[in-house]
């Protein structure tokens, strides 16, 4: 994952479906937040490398 256009886009959507956890109970936009999860976690992992390796 660089950090550009295309990963700024990305956090943004995240940051926009965590909000909508918090107060939705529709079935749809569940199952469209359980679907990108999983991409959440690989980008997260890979952010959390990047920055443990500038940090070394």
């Amino acid at each position: 994952m660089k950090l550009d256009l295309t990963s700024l886009e990305k956090a943004l959507k995240y940051h926009e479906l965590r909000n909508t956890t918090s107060y939705t109970y529709n079935y749809e936009i569940a199952e469209e937040i359980y679907e990108i999860a999983g991409a959440f976690f690989i980008d997260a992992k890979h952010l959390y490398q990047m920055i443990e390796a500038k940090n070394e």
